[in-house]
């Protein structure tokens, strides 16, 4: 598992994102620094660093310099980067996945997936281990 950032949409939920997912929702990703780091997207898209567990961008600490002009470089970022987000619907956890496609910071591209049934996908993996163990060995 390990470390990872995350990510808050600070604007309109994108189309094509369930009633669930609100500027509330944290999203998770590995494709950043995966420093426990915290980003936000406003209604113009860039992706904003705004803190992180051992860091606050409002701290007047000399020190902080470094992780003020991390943040000053993720305003032109370039890439893709996977989210996903997990949410509670009729009494299941479901997983939200979506990849933001970056171009000299701004965000050209949203795909989304359809979300899936976390919890129906645990089970059918926990079925077919228990189905496999049971199976009789060839040699």
């Amino acid at each position: 598992m390990g470390l990872y950032d995350s990510i808050y949409f600070k604007r309109s939920m994108p189309e094509g994102f369930p009633p669930e997912i609100t500027s509330e929702t944290e999203f998770q990703t590995k494709s950043l620094d995966c420093e426990m780091l915290t980003f936000e997207i406003h209604e113009g898209g860039a992706l904003k660093l705004v803190g992180g567990w051992h860091l606050e961008m409002n701290d007047p600490d000399p020190a902080n310099e470094r992780f003020r002009e991390r943040a000053r470089q993720y305003l032109f970022y370039d890439g893709s980067v996977d989210i996903y987000a997990s949410f509670q619907r009729g009494g299941k956890r479901w997983t939200f996945d979506v990849t933001l496609h970056y171009w000299d910071g701004e965000l050209k591209r949203i795909k989304t997936r359809e979300p899936y049934c976390f919890d129906d996908y645990l089970a059918a993996y926990r079925a077919a281990q228990e189905s496999a163990s049971h199976a009789p060995q060839t040699s």
